[in-house]
Parts: C-alpha cells; structure tokens; sequence
C-alpha cells in the first residue's frame, strides 16, 4: 500500500498546479484588472451572451492577422450580443501595443486590453490551458469556457450556435470535436499513404486510401491519389483512366502538373498516352500561370513536339506573372538550344532570383 500511495502522490506532484480545460468554469476576474487601451473591463458575465477573448502579441504577424477578421466579426455579430476582447500577453512595452492600436484608429472597435508578462490572466487562463501557440481564442458562455482554438477557426456557423446557446451549440461543439478526430485519423493515414507511395508500394497505399475514404469519403484528394497508384502499378491506361475522370478542375491541374514534375528528369517513364493526357489537361489551364507553361513545354518536348514545347516556353517567359522574368527566359532560350532545363532547375534559379541580396 505505501508503494502504490507513493506513486499516487508522485502523479500528483506531476500534475499542473492548475488547468483549465474546455468545460470549465471560469470568472472574468483576471479579466477586469488587464489594463484595457480600448473599451471597457468586464465584472461579470452577462447570461446568455458569449465572449471571445484572444491571446495576441504586437510582434506576432500571426496575432496581428487576426485582429481585422475578429473585427469583421464584431462588426457582424457585436448588435446580437458578442463581445470581443483582444488581450495582449506576453510582451512588457505597453507603450508599443498603444502605439500600434493608435496606428489602427478606428478600425478597430473591439475592446483591446494588456497584461504584462506573469500577469493573473497569463498564468490563470494562458499557462493553465498549456496556450504555447499565440494567437489563441478563449470563448466563454455563460460563465464556462467553452471552446479554444486559433481565432480563425471562428466561423460563422460557430458564432451563430454559440449566441443561440442550448443544444445548437452543443452540436456544434460536438461536430468540432468529431472533426478533431477525423483530422487526427486522415492526418495519421496521409502520413503512411506517403511512406507507401515513397516505398513504391501501391497495396499499402491503396490500404491508406480506403482508410481514408472510410473516414472521410469527400476527402478531395482521393481521386489524385488512386491516379498515383496505378501509376506505381504502371498500369498506364488506369492511371489516364482516372485522371481523366477528376471532375474538380484544380485537382486535375494538380494531379497533371505532380505527374510532369515527378517524371521530368526520371530514367523511369511513363507511357506516352500518359503525357498526352497530362499535356491536355495543362494546356487547358495555362492561361495565366508561366508555371504551368513550363510543365507543358517539358511535357511537349517528351513527346517529341519541340515547336510546340518552345512556343510554350516562350509563352511562359513572356508573361511570368508574379514570377522573376529573368529564369523564364532563360528556361526559354534552353529549348532554342536543343537541352531544355528540367522543372527542378527553373525552380532553383527562380528561388534564386527572389533571394535577399546580401
């Protein structure tokens, strides 16, 4: 007995000293003593209204993000009954976060508060929810917290089931915590549905897939992946078969335009009706991406169409859109010269050009 209450003890001693955890009741006391820089403390909870209060830090670009989308939502939501309170925390110049909530003038209207490092607030809600990641969004109704997450996942169905309270919020906090499990379990099978594909192994990505499916039979990028099995299956007329059959635009411009990259400097190939399905499909959505044109120069020159590979090139160089034109002209003058660059090296010299110069 002594050795099991040891033990007992010793779990004890490894236990935060305080936690808070979604449930929880909670008191707007920590709250009311910040320094609010723009509206007014909190003393109590009003019934039935649900508060957000945000973590944030002024040299957090994340944290600043956020501070215009939880505007939109004050400005949506504030007139039914939600209050927003952005709290600053883990940062000491108060002179720094008033300067920049004055540099944001009437923008924004929600109620802006400080705490300095080791405040009340920072170790009875930050540090007691294990918050490591800032920005970071606390709801409170009705005196228990809630929900917490990063501010955008805020959305508007959340905000809705949360002023209507009662069951509604109830589903919603349930399908969220459905969602946190179907996120874990597609997360766990992406992550061996990659070691397969890395491996070559087409049955244990095929098993990745169902599982998936299972999970998440919507889940959009099933039908690019049964494309990449049979290409590991080398079953050539499947893999044209289903590509063919993406009915999502994007998805097909992607499923064409990770088959061209991965092939482009392989000793092993695919068939040629393989690339002429990949070649159909970029050409199709080319208009204004030079990326895509060089995919398709690549691909037309694998198939023999060199005038076609160096208009394309050409194409690319001319209109590069938010791309360095330096790289696509010089991608371009590689096909006049009979050795076209490969995909892998237009993006080393495109990473190039964007590089800080020292």
């Amino acid at each position: 007995m002594k050795s099991i209450t040891a033990t007992f003890f010793a779990l004890l001693l490894a236990l935060p000293v305080h936690a808070l955890s979604p449930g929880d009741q909670v008191t707007p006391d920590a709250i009311a003593k910040a320094d609010f820089i723009k509206g007014e403390p909190i003393k109590t909870w009003e019934p039935g209204k649900p508060y957000i209060i945000t973590c944030w830090a002024s040299g957090s670009t994340a944290s600043v993000a956020t501070l215009p989308m939880l505007q939109d939502l004050q400005n949506i939501y504030g007139k039914r009954g939600l209050r927003i309170i952005a709290i600053n925390v883990g940062e000491n110049d108060r002179e720094k976060v008033v300067a920049y909530m004055e540099n944001q003038g009437k923008r924004i209207t929600h109620s802006v508060a400080f705490v300095p490092s080791g405040d009340t607030f920072q170790t009875e809600w930050v540090d007691a929810a294990q918050v490591t990641k800032l920005p970071f969004a606390f709801v409170v109704r009705d005196g228990r917290y809630i929900y917490g997450a990063h501010p955008a996942k805020l959305n508007g169905e959340l905000i809705d089931a949360f002023l209507a309270g009662g069951q509604q919020q109830q589903d919603a906090l349930d399908k969220v915590e459905r969602e946190k499990v179907t996120e874990g379990i597609i997360g766990d099978q992406l992550k061996a549905y990659s070691t397969a594909q890395a491996a070559q192994d087409a049955d244990a990505m095929e098993r990745a897939i169902a599982s998936i499916a299972t999970t998440q039979p919507d889940f959009v990028h099933i039908p690019r992946m049964i494309v990449d099995v049979a290409l590991v299956r080398k079953d050539w007329s499947s893999a044209i078969a289903s590509l063919k059959g993406i009915d999502n635009p994007q998805l097909a411009l992607m499923s064409a335009a990770l088959i061209s990259r991965r092939y482009d400097t392989s000793e092993e190939q695919p068939a040629p009706e393989v690339y002429e399905a990949v070649a159909e499909i970029l050409a199709a959505n080319m208009a204004d991406d030079a990326s895509v044109k060089a995919s398709l120069a690549r691909v037309q020159w694998k198939l023999g169409k060199k005038e076609e590979a160096l208009a394309t090139a050409h194409l690319a160089a001319l209109k590069p859109g938010d791309h360095p034109k330096a790289p696509f002209d010089d991608f371009a003058k590689s096909f006049e010269s009979d050795s076209p660059q490969s995909l892998e090296d237009l993006i080393t010299a495109l990473q190039e050009a964007v590089k800080p110069k020292p």
